[in-house]
């Protein structure tokens, strides 16, 4: 592994990251021997890693300011893919010879604080990735993306609080899919954006301990989607929770 790491920080910081690594997946007994799941003639994945990015806070301490940029390349033998089939228990498990993945991931934060009892916090991620299979030039799936892979994924998280009470959003993004990876419009998966929307209130118990109450509706516009074929998610659902942090 090597890292690379420059700074320079006045009114701004300016940050860059080199990352290379190669690994190797090893194969649990399931994957190999499990009834309806396992394949005996899964071999091991192998993997080298490179990736290159910055990240920048253009305002120093000033405002809570940060964009993050990664750009990856990673070459892939015999990649281990979990397909799901007609019944969600069993999985089937295959080895893909060579992929070749690459793309890059970008990153927004910002956290402002307007006054003494008014906070706002903004976070976005976007990633864009292809993940192809590379294994043959004579087979039908040669170039095509691999199975459950998106090629564009994202989110846009917004919380604006006042004192202890709080409000939050997260709109999520997945662009298609194929069920298989013969990228064909019979495999296709549909994309989809849900929203989540939330409110909580925070309460100190005993000093420094704290509750917190939260009562969020997932799922808003009651969305029709999947992330596996044939098996549809949740629409609108509500979701309360009670957490106590001890310090």
């Amino acid at each position: 592994m090597d890292e690379l790491t420059d700074k320079y920080q006045e009114d701004f910081a300016l940050e860059f990251t080199k990352l290379v690594e190669q690994f190797k997946v090893t194969i649990s007994a399931a994957e190999l021997y499990y009834n309806n799941i396992g394949n005996v003639l899964l071999k091991p994945e192998e993997a080298n890693q490179f990736s290159t990015g910055f990240s920048f806070v253009p305002f120093g301490n000033k405002i809570g300011l940060k964009f993050v940029l990664n750009a990856f390349y990673n070459e892939v033998e015999n990649q281990i893919l979990a397909l799901p089939t007609k019944n969600l228990f069993v999985w089937s498990m295959q080895n893909i010879g060579h992929v070749k993945i690459y793309g890059f991931e970008s990153r927004l934060n910002l956290i402002k604080k307007l006054n003494d009892e008014w906070k706002m916090n903004f976070s976005s991620n976007y990633t864009l990735q292809y993940a192809l299979d590379v294994s043959s030039n004579d087979s039908p799936t040669f170039g095509h993306q691999v199975a459950y892979m998106p090629k564009h994924t994202g989110n846009l998280d917004v919380g604006i609080s006042f004192k202890e009470v709080g409000f939050t959003s997260s709109l999520n993004g997945v662009s298609k899919r194929y069920s298989l990876n013969e990228n064909i419009p019979s495999n296709e998966v549909n994309g989809f954006m849900t929203l989540d929307l939330g409110i909580y209130l925070n309460h100190k118990m005993m000093e420094e301990n704290k509750i917190r109450i939260q009562f969020m509706v997932k799922n808003v516009t009651n969305t029709s989607y999947n992330y596996v074929r044939y098996f549809v998610m949740p629409g609108r659902n509500y979701l309360i929770t009670l957490s106590y942090a001890i310090h």
